[in-house]
């Protein structure tokens, strides 16, 4: 999972595609798992751990609603079902730069499998 706006005001979310769940924020990572798959039922997470990090969303809100998820199933009660995703990219590969955080790391909008291995930058 890759979550470069933590602590911002993007929801975080639990996607079911094809059967299977992603649980991130809404933060266009999970738009192209959307758009490939067929019907995608969304839920916005309103559960909140008591001592919750305000960086580590990933450690305290993403990784127990998994656990939760993959050991019994969608916990209803700690969900609220969504039209759909709030930030969407589509699906094909966006071939641009998406963002830079302050270490330097570039995310792109493209599949590994989509660029060659010679490829240069």
């Amino acid at each position: 999972m890759i979550d470069l706006s933590v602590s911002s005001a993007r929801e975080a979310i639990v996607l079911e595609a094809d059967g299977k769940a992603h649980v991130g924020p809404d933060n266009g990572l999970l738009s192209a798992v959307a758009a490939r798959a067929g019907t995608v039922p969304t839920w916005r997470i309103v559960c909140r751990p008591p001592m919750q990090s305000a960086s580590f969303h990933g450690r305290d809100l993403f990784a127990p609603m998994a656990a939760s998820i993959a050991t019994g199933g969608l916990p209803k009660d700690e969900l609220e079902e969504t039209p759909g995703l709030t930030v969407r990219f589509g699906a094909e590969d966006l071939a641009q730069v998406i963002c830079v955080d302050h270490y330097g790391n570039v995310l792109t909008g493209l599949r590994a499998e989509t660029v060659p291995r010679d490829a240069t930058i």
